[in-house]
């Protein structure tokens, strides 16, 4: 599945309630989208922040305490880069 494929999907589905768009995040993952893919599909289902979208996200009761670990640290080191990259402009 695509971006553009998330966000068609994230836009066609309608959750009754967070359970429900829970599970679907869960239904995402199990099908090896990536995190980066399941806070696409919050972010437009939801019409949320980028931000806010990687919040929900990890707060989802999904994902292991090894995954979680991956995560934050990719978007640190993620981070890191951009501050770099703002320091040699």
């Amino acid at each position: 599945m695509n971006i553009n494929e998330i966000k068609e999907s994230a836009l066609a589905f309608k959750a009754g309630n967070k359970h429900e768009l829970s599970l679907k995040i869960k239904e995402l993952k199990d099908l090896d989208i990536p995190f980066s893919g399941c806070v696409a599909f919050l972010q437009y289902n939801q019409k949320i922040s980028l931000s806010e979208a990687r919040k929900q996200a990890l707060d989802l009761n999904i994902w292991t305490q090894e995954e979680r670990d991956s995560i934050h640290g990719s978007y640190l080191m993620m981070l890191s880069e951009f501050q770099e990259d703002e320091d040699q402009s």
